[in-house]
């Protein structure tokens, strides 16, 4: 078990409300059909998404806090998946964007490359890919099970299919996190 205490963690997050990095990103959404949520967290930004007009919006989250979360009214049409962002059955084509904040680095070395093409294949033509990725200057890069990867390496991941990076960011955030933000489109 996690010895990070996700519930607190949690009612911090909803605190500081929606990400700045999501709200800006959505300005360039035209289709507002589906979007996932992949590590859901306090589900501040899946309130976001809910109140940007999405038709349907999936939770990925494999934490026992967020399905209790997810049992509130206002959550009665988000569809929740408890499994872990490995497990997932991205299917091709299906969302119009993917917001993914503080999570990918969960994903373990030899699986991140096939699991994040994944992801990125079950964006629509046209769709965003939008994610708070947690890089290598970061303090918690001790832990050999997670990924970290530089700015330069995520934005190749990226130009390496052809998507348009609409955004990019790189920084630390003072509290030992370097964080790098990343707005990408898929090719129409």
């Amino acid at each position: 078990m996690s010895s990070i205490p996700w519930k607190v963690y949690y009612e911090k997050a909803r605190k500081f409300g929606p990400s700045p990095f999501l709200e800006m990103a959505l300005k360039s959404v035209t289709n507002r059909e589906k979007a996932i949520d992949i590590g859901a967290g306090s589900m501040v930004d899946t309130d976001l998404l809910i109140d940007a007009g999405f038709k349907e919006v999936v939770v990925l989250d494999n934490n026992p806090n967020v399905a209790e979360l997810a049992k509130e009214e206002r959550y009665k049409s988000v569809i929740l998946d408890g499994r872990n962002v490995e497990q997932y059955d991205y299917q091709q084509n299906t969302f119009d964007i993917v917001y993914a904040s503080k999570v990918l680095h969960f994903i373990k070395q030899e699986e991140y490359e096939s699991v994040v093409a994944s992801i990125l294949s079950s964006i629509k033509p046209g769709g965003l890919f939008v994610g708070a990725l947690v890089g290598d200057k970061s303090d918690m890069t001790r832990n050999i099970s997670m990924t970290f990867m530089s700015f330069e390496q995520h934005k190749q991941f990226f130009m390496r299919d052809g998507w348009k990076i609409l955004t990019a960011t790189n920084k630390d955030d003072g509290a030992g996190l370097h964080i790098i933000g990343i707005i990408a489109k898929k090719n129409d």
